[in-house]
């Protein structure tokens, strides 16, 4: 198996159970048991409205203001549209924010649709999928996640008779000291090298994944923040032992001459991580999670 591959399958874990979802371990790595599956069964699509994603929107930048995960939201509607005689739609999306964007997701109210294939043209005139799917003839609102751009051109491809309504692109980004690192240095942790070895102290290795690339693992999406920030504690060799500990050494050490103790590197502060995520109950609603003990913000040997 990758090791991205790999990671990937753990940090799955690791949010499923900051969302308190699961309560085991998995049978083996990449293995998943249904009753512990981090993402929902639903009965149905997930359907939710532009005014659904801007209201809540809202409510997160509120709860957020002030934290590392502030982040400046902005809706931005076509500035021009062409429909074509195949029944595709064609859409420009100009916007002062996507230079800053980490993000941008588009929202389009799609009905009578045989099937949704969205792509976006690149400045450099590449054309990537961004979406593809077969829903339901009835009203549904789709979402893709577009490629931050200068300029954003999409096209719209469901059908001879489907109507494409309300496209609008939902960008999100950062203004100022807003960085995407997320403060990990203002901690003091010492960072690990890049060749980092198992007998080094204790540190902080960076790493930061997009939500979107859980989702397409199994993740429930999460429309904010758009990165998490994975960052986690290397299990190297902790030469130095809480004062605490001094007992417990001592007397394994009596015991056990020939094999000293190793305390382990692990978090030893946390910090919550709030999301915006489809209501469990219903596929229409939004609804403002914290997840417990879901970011690791320092260091130390335990």
């Amino acid at each position: 198996m990758k090791a991205t591959t790999l990671l990937t399958t753990s940090l799955l874990f690791y949010l499923a159970e900051a969302q308190q979802l699961v309560s085991n371990w998995p049978n083996s790595i990449g293995e998943w048991p249904n009753q512990y599956s981090p993402h929902i069964h639903r009965p149905l699509p997930i359907n939710v409205s532009q005014t659904e994603f801007e209201t809540k929107m809202k409510e997160y930048q509120r709860v957020t203001r002030g934290t590392e995960q502030q982040r400046e939201y902005q809706p931005i509607v076509p500035t021009e549209t062409h429909h074509e005689p195949d029944g595709g739609v064609t859409l420009k999306f100009s916007s002062p924010h996507f230079k800053v964007a980490e993000g941008i997701t588009l929202k389009v109210l799609i009905s009578n649709a045989t099937h949704v294939t969205i792509i976006q043209t690149m400045a450099n005139g590449h054309k990537v999928v961004v979406k593809t799917m077969f829903p339901p003839s009835a009203p549904l609102w789709v979402d893709a996640y577009l490629h931050p751009s200068t300029e954003i051109n999409v096209r719209i491809s469901c059908g001879h008779y489907c109507k494409v309504q309300y496209p609008t692109a939902n960008v999100q980004y950062t203004i100022g000291h807003g960085s995407r690192d997320l403060g990990i240095n203002s901690e003091g942790n010492l960072m690990c090298s890049g060749n980092a070895q198992p007998h080094d102290a204790c540190c902080m290795t960076k790493f930061k994944v997009k939500f979107e690339e859980l989702e397409q693992e199994g993740l429930e999406p999460i429309f904010a923040p758009l990165f998490y920030d994975a960052s986690y504690c290397g299990n190297f060799y902790c030469d130095t032992h809480p004062p605490h500990y001094y007992t417990i050494i001592k007397n394994h050490l009596l015991y056990n001459p020939a094999d000293p103790p190793e305390s382990e590197c692990s978090p030893s502060a946390y910090q919550p991580l709030r999301v915006l995520t489809v209501h469990p109950d219903n596929s229409e609603i939004l609804v403002v999670q914290v997840w417990e003990k879901a970011v690791a913000k320092t260091c130390g040997c335990v």
